[in-house]
């Protein structure tokens, strides 16, 4: 959530520029958060697809993980459905290999 923050703190405040203008903080924070997005919802895909396959009835560790990392997904996409603004459209694409 600390990337949420960072996306409202950092909006360009000069009402001359145009709406979609971001500063280089809030375009590198949108990246970070649209990528840490992306990886948690990798993750909860990959954790479901292998509870799928599974036939346990027990509880399994991947179980706990999904409790723990679904509710932040959902927090996560409420916030972003919210604020559309602030992230869309999304950042250009960066050179791969600058990091």
């Amino acid at each position: 959530m600390i990337s949420c923050f960072v996306w409202w703190v950092c909006t360009v405040a000069d009402c001359q520029l145009d709406d979609n203008c971001r500063s280089a903080l809030q375009e590198n924070s949108v990246q970070l958060g649209l990528d840490m997005f992306a990886l948690m919802a990798a993750e909860c895909t990959s954790l479901l697809q292998n509870d799928l396959v599974t036939t346990e009835a027990d509880v399994t560790p991947a179980d706990d993980e999904l409790h723990a990392i679904l509710p932040c997904l959902k927090v996560w996409s409420d916030w972003m459905t919210c604020h559309e603004s602030l992230w869309n459209p999304p950042p250009l694409p960066s050179d791969p290999e600058l990091g």
